[in-house]
């Protein structure tokens, strides 16, 4: 759970962990919670509220926290790939469809073992298994 501090209408402060006491907005006195167990009023009377959670979009995307009808919430705004993130992509998925290929192709191993494969078979195996063994 996270909280933002609320000061005249604006998020002052996020945190993951509440304080262990903190002032009231209104008059300034210390509110000390028993064993940092704070309740709803305490909250309130302190400006700290409990940040809305949203969905994360499936992309890529940025985080922050903004007052929404005065409620603090997370905001995701969706971002484009960069240009690494769209390389080392394109790296996995060429990674991962080696691995297919050299699995596909440990069978292709099989049969040229017991005699029923042919040289194709082996130059094709032995490729798959090559770049599906490359460093990034």
């Amino acid at each position: 759970m996270s909280y933002a501090k609320i000061i005249n209408g604006s998020i002052d402060e996020v945190k993951s962990k509440l304080p262990n006491g903190d002032r009231e907005l209104i008059g300034g006195a210390w509110v000390m919670p028993y064993r940092a167990e704070w309740s709803s009023d305490q909250l309130a009377a302190c400006g700290w509220f409990e940040i809305s959670q949203t969905v994360k979009p499936e992309g890529p995307a940025v985080r922050s926290i903004e007052l929404l009808e005065g409620v603090p919430t997370v905001v995701w705004t969706e971002r484009e790939l960069t240009a690494g993130e769209v390389e080392q992509a394109a790296k996995r998925e060429a990674k991962r469809e080696a691995k297919q290929a050299a699995k596909a192709a440990g069978v292709g191993l099989g049969r040229i073992a017991n005699g029923t494969g042919d040289l194709a078979e082996l130059a094709a195996a032995v490729l798959a298994i090559t770049v599906a063994l490359e460093d990034d």
